[in-house]
């Protein structure tokens, strides 16, 4: 198209050139690129080059914002506990063809508990599903809790289509256990009497718990001569499958916590890193222990008169 003067300057730009409708029917559902150049004769001669325009074709493409269905849709949270199974994340978008393929994103604040599922299109409900997997959304926990983001995105054509980003409080963990000594129980007071050579020290399984997560323990008191006592029985172990299934039990330091001071506090800590890292700032704190230490018990048995037992006895002197 040669420019004339009554095209040239500030005109050119509100030019307009015809475009034959058979290339928009053409492109249904798909889309075009649109580009232009002016040349200069010259001497020198000389082109200048548009940016690329692109098209889609075909009808308007809504795009809902994804939907969480485990999540709380007022709070924007998501507890752990509510997602044993997983996490679904819905994608609507209409219309939806058979050929889209979408990409669903799944984002932790500290890229470890990131994703992308892959899940094609269905025509015939304008939205599909895609699961999350449990093990996934675990490395995301911490202790205060995490951000995480959602997004799905697609390509029809030349143009990629891209949803609102849906961002959700993970919560920390509702229930921790409570590490428990065999044959004390849930008590605050430690009975040394009571400790067994075999005692072991146990920890319930956790919610979400999977294998290869790290885990550390210590206890924590004071000896009888005053001296500091710290026991660390794991740092940064793996948790094994049977870990998992049944809970942690650690043979409890029986001959240490005998040397405890009677009266004393003796603390027991279990930390657990669902991001499977060797980092203990990565973990999360469970449930604390705490026990005062006691020799013996606070309420004796009466003694026994002539082999007979009794707080109370009548005894009738002999003829």
């Amino acid at each position: 198209i040669h420019i004339t003067g009554a095209t040239a300057g500030g005109i050119l730009p509100t030019v307009e050139f015809p475009v034959d409708r058979k290339i928009l029917d053409n492109n249904i559902n798909a889309g075009i690129s649109v580009t232009y150049s002016i040349e200069r004769a010259g001497p020198p001669r000389a082109v200048w080059r548009s940016k690329v325009l692109n098209l889609s074709v075909g009808k308007y493409v809504h795009l809902e914002v994804p939907y969480v269905r485990e999540a709380d849709p007022l709070q924007q949270q998501l507890s752990p506990e509510a997602v044993f199974s997983g996490a679904t994340v819905r994608v609507a978008v209409n219309p939806m063809y058979a050929a889209d393929w979408f990409t669903v994103k799944w984002l932790g604040t500290y890229g470890i508990s990131d994703i992308e599922v892959m899940v094609p299109g269905n025509p015939k409900t304008n939205a599909v599903e895609a699961v999350i997997p449990p093990e996934v959304i675990a490395k995301g926990i911490r202790q205060n809790g995490n951000k995480i983001t959602v997004q799905y995105s697609f390509t029809r054509g030349m143009f990629t289509y891209k949803s609102e980003v849906l961002t959700l409080d993970l919560l920390p963990l509702a229930v921790l256990p409570t590490p428990i000594i065999d044959g004390i129980g849930d008590t605050k007071v430690l009975p040394l009497y009571l400790l067994s050579d075999t005692a072991r020290t146990r920890i319930a399984p956790w919610s979400l718990a999977h294998k290869d997560q790290r885990i550390w323990m210590t206890y924590e008191g004071t000896f009888d001569d005053d001296s500091p006592f710290i026991e660390k029985t794991y740092i940064a172990n793996l948790v094994t499958a049977d870990g998992v299934t049944n809970g942690i039990a650690s043979p409890t330091p029986t001959d240490k916590l005998l040397r405890l001071k009677v009266g004393s506090r003796l603390t027991i800590r279990f930390w657990v890193s669902f991001a499977q890292s060797t980092d203990q700032s990565t973990a999360v704190l469970l449930g604390v222990r705490e026990h005062l230490i006691q020799w013996v018990p606070a309420t004796l048995p009466a003694p026994a008169f002539a082999n007979r037992a009794g707080p109370t006895l009548s005894i009738y002197p002999l003829d």
